[in-house]
């Protein structure tokens, strides 16, 4: 079992980050509605009032807050910064630390339990799992959109971070994040597994943030969280001229210790003449200029080495990543024109055959050399 080894009051002394994120009072949920509809392409007229539930705890610390911006820093002085838009946490977004210097973060908060992960199936895909996920400390925002004729999708931006990165990884304490439309979450890895933590090895998209144990490692963001994805997109189909309910939600899962929180940004809704298939409504890497092409992962999977979707197209493993892999080692071209570069195990050192080594051993499920 986990366990806490110092006071949870302790923590509420720590340095805020308090740039980053402003806390929400309002035990409506309104003021996350507002920042999520801001500059989506859609008026809050679309969404009834009186079809907004929040869950969170609002008072002595907010669960849920408004997002500034947020900045990861990657290797070789690259970085990404996601905007304006809304955090949902399972603990507290008033005093998260802008330094990652504890061993844990934990904030109990005692909502919720609508068990939207319970059912997350087999969801880390390893023997780590213990099965049905109890949840805990609950925060969610659920509301009702009129969709109007010709939209046909939703996409939104978030970065997804764990305390529980990385020892928790692929167990019943993995927590998760999800985002349903009419009952189906569309927070889901191209494989149709969830955004959570999966087995140790396969943390696609995860970078370790710091190391309290470590200050060599270094941060990938101002807060405490031990691991924090990259930007991912998400996208979800709608059905014009229809009413329909969307759930945002995040939860501790297995027990209410260590915190996991999403930071969602960009809300867009996408105009067409029919909706997206499934097969396309995954989560991917986002590309929405040259910053996030050049973007280097300080180190994915909680190990040193780069994420296997080493063309960023969103599709993992698959063996396109391995020929472009080779390609561009090789000084060829890559088919995305979004490559990772060639110093996979960030030794410092390419090309090199360890980078060959470190590259198939992550891919077939391994460890990093």
């Amino acid at each position: 079992m986990k366990s806490l080894c110092l006071a949870t009051s302790l923590v509420l002394l720590a340095p805020f980050a308090s740039a980053q994120v402003t806390g929400m009072s309002d035990p409506t949920g309104l003021p996350l509605i507002t920042r999520l509809l801001q500059n989506s392409g859609l008026s809050e007229s679309s969404v009834p009032g009186s079809s907004v539930h929040y869950v969170g705890q609002t008072i002595a610390g907010s669960q849920g807050g408004l997002l500034n911006s947020l900045t990861l820093r990657g290797a070789q002085g690259t970085s990404q910064t996601l905007g304006s838009g809304i955090v949902l946490s399972s603990g507290l977004v008033t005093s998260i630390p802008n330094t990652n210097t504890l061993g844990w973060w934990s904030n109990v908060t005692n909502t919720g339990g609508n068990n939207y992960f319970r059912d997350f199936p087999a969801q880390t895909g390893t023997t780590r799992h213990g099965g049905r996920l109890q949840e805990r400390d609950e925060n969610e925002i659920t509301f009702d959109i009129d969709v109007p004729e010709g939209v046909v999708a939703v996409q939104a931006d978030f970065v997804y971070a764990s305390e529980e990165f990385p020892e928790w990884s692929g167990t019943g304490y993995a927590d998760g994040f999800a985002f349903i439309v009419d009952g189906v979450n569309y927070a889901r890895l191209p494989d149709g597994r969830p955004v959570s933590l999966l087995s140790q090895g396969d943390n696609v998209h995860f970078m370790t943030n710091g190391d309290s144990a470590d200050a060599s490692v270094p941060l990938a963001a101002d807060l405490e969280y031990d691991g924090v994805t990259r930007i991912l997109e998400l996208m979800a189909p709608l059905n014009p001229g229809h009413r329909q309910t969307v759930t945002i939600v995040v939860a501790d899962t297995g027990d209410e210790i260590y915190d996991s929180a999403v930071f969602l940004s960009s809300l867009r809704f996408i105009a067409g003449d029919a909706p997206p298939s499934d097969d396309d409504c995954h989560v991917r890497v986002r590309h929405h200029s040259s910053n996030d092409d050049s973007f280097v992962e300080f180190g994915a999977g909680g190990s040193t080495c780069d994420a296997i979707d080493f063309n960023a197209d969103g599709l993992f493993p698959d063996t396109l990543d391995l020929d472009d892999f080779f390609s561009v080692f090789s000084g060829g071209g890559c088919s995305t024109g979004a490559c990772g570069d060639v110093d996979f195990n960030n030794d410092g050192l390419f090309p090199d055959t360890a980078d060959i080594d470190a590259m198939l051993s992550v891919f077939s499920g391994g460890p990093c050399s």
